[in-house]
């Protein structure tokens, strides 16, 4: 083998080689701009807190109507555990935490898109650093609600949603779907559907063991009865929370009947006698 043909075949690998890094670099920046990326917006605050203290975190991040996925409190509590509410629109409970001895901060999980919240901290010789919110992408058009609760079932219970979510502040919405995260020690058949004082859905089968099952009533006139709208339960199983999903309702209008149009005149030829 001469030195041109190795010149050749050195020319032929390096190419090669430059043809397959550029392929590579090219699939993962293709792949890295598919992750999803999270916006964070981080405020630092140094307050000390002596009783009860509101943080409003419209002011605070310019929230807009913007999903808020959750909110990192960073401080100290040096002589008793801080309590952390968040707080909507509608003054609806949408997150609870503690800021305890030992922690230097604590994350409060929602997905809530309100046009205001507030951060309300109780507690004693209390010390906020500062505030992180995350914002997350709003995957459905609508809005969210998402209560934690401790409920137990024993046979048949019912739990009332508009209650639970004060849903005769949401008009002009229906509710396409209800989300429960159950938990169970043994197994046991299950069932939920949602039921109004007119309509009442198809029975869902439950998870028999810890899981999340969801009931959908998109299409369904049940999910317009904001006024009375709850959940029937059937089993042994524990409730630990309920997520509704709020679409705005869009009634259908009927078209006009046309006016029908007027018949024209048959002109019909006249006649003469044969003379």
């Amino acid at each position: 083998m001469n030195s041109r043909t190795r010149h050749r075949m050195s020319l032929k690998l390096a190419s090669l080689l430059a043809f397959t890094s550029l392929l590579t670099y090219g699939v993962s920046a293709k792949a890295d701009l598919r992750r999803p990326i999270q916006d964070t917006q981080h405020q630092y605050i140094g307050q000390y807190v002596k009783g009860r203290t509101v943080f409003s975190l419209e002011s605070l991040f310019r929230l807009r109507g913007r999903v808020v996925q959750s909110v990192i409190v960073h401080g100290r509590a040096d002589f008793g555990p801080l309590q952390l509410t968040i707080k909507g629109d509608r003054l609806q409970t949408l997150a609870r935490g503690v800021l305890s001895l030992r922690d230097r901060s604590t994350q409060l999980r929602l997905l809530s898109q309100a046009r205001s919240m507030r951060l309300i901290a109780e507690g004693s010789d209390a010390y906020i650093e500062s505030i992180t919110v995350v914002f997350g992408r709003r995957t459905r058009p609508g809005l969210r609600l998402h209560r934690q609760i401790h409920f137990p079932v024993r046979g048949i219970q019912t739990l009332s949603l508009t209650s639970l979510f004060q849903l005769q502040n949401y008009r002009g919405m229906q509710v396409s779907s209800v989300t429960l995260q159950t938990r169970s020690r043994r197994f046991s058949r299950s069932s939920a559907r949602v039921c109004s004082y007119r309509y009442c859905s198809e029975a869902v089968s439950l998870q028999s063991r810890n899981g999340i099952s969801t009931i959908h009533l998109r299409g369904q006139n049940i999910g317009r009865e904001l006024n009375d709208l709850s959940l029937e339960l059937r089993g042994d199983l524990n409730i630990e929370s309920v997520s509704i999903q709020l679409v705005h309702f869009r009634p259908r209008v009927r078209p006009l009947p046309q006016p029908m149009p007027r018949p024209r005149p048959v002109l019909v030829p006249r006649s003469y006698p044969i003379q």
